[in-house]
């Protein structure tokens, strides 16, 4: 992994840690997931960089499958 993609994972990491402590002390629910949402953008595009599929990929896949079952079409990722 090159340095900047690990300090990119760093900071995403960083990010967890400080939404994780918001939420669970009470201080800022609205903080912690800004932070979170934060992190899994950066670690969606280092995961898109190394070719898998981000946390949003996997999701509009299930909403597919499951509006598919139903007879429905799912709208387009992007």
């Amino acid at each position: 992994m090159n340095e900047e993609i690990n300090d990119r994972v760093q900071l995403a990491v960083e990010q967890l840690h400080v939404a994780i402590e918001f939420l669970l002390s009470g201080r800022s629910a609205v903080s912690a997931l800004t932070l979170a949402g934060a992190a899994e953008e950066i670690l969606g595009k280092v995961v898109q960089k190394w070719g898998g599929k981000t946390a949003l990929n996997i999701q509009h896949e299930a909403l597919t499958r499951a509006l598919e079952g139903i007879g429905r079409v799912a709208p387009t990722e992007g």
